[in-house]
């Protein structure tokens, strides 16, 4: 799916795959731009895990956790739960998501993909405060 990164460890001994971008750090507030580093495991076709830090280097720090979901998932979801989701089409139409390393053919066709999926994230650090 996205570069492969020997950089942090995986854990269980599932390999991460990981993804650059640069988007609003909090709350979709456009004036607090932060760089992420996002380590994604793919559960299943529905279903992706992401472990979010600030830098790749070694005392990056984890900064949130996102739960990605497919549109067939989402939509299954209640109203109420969707309100607390966000759609990822913007992010990866803008190029706000970069994969490192990833041949541009595989790129391309993930990301496509990957416009029709959902995200929930968790803040664990807010590093640019």
């Amino acid at each position: 799916m996205m570069a492969s990164s020997d950089k942090r460890p995986a854990p269980g001994g599932v390999a991460p795959t990981s993804e650059q971008t640069t988007r609003p750090g909090h709350d979709h507030d456009m004036s607090r731009q932060i760089e992420t580093h996002n380590y994604v495991t793919r559960i299943n076709q529905d279903f992706l895990q992401c472990a979010v830090y600030d830098s790749d280097g070694p005392n990056a720090h984890l900064i949130r956790v996102e739960y990605i979901v497919s549109d067939r998932i989402f939509e299954d979801l209640p109203v109420e739960e969707q309100k607390l989701w966000h759609s990822h089409a913007y992010e990866i139409k803008a190029g706000l998501w970069v994969n490192p390393g990833v041949p541009e053919m595989v790129q391309k066709t993930e990301l496509n993909n990957l416009t029709r999926t959902y995200g929930k994230f968790w803040c664990t650090w807010q590093t640019d405060r």
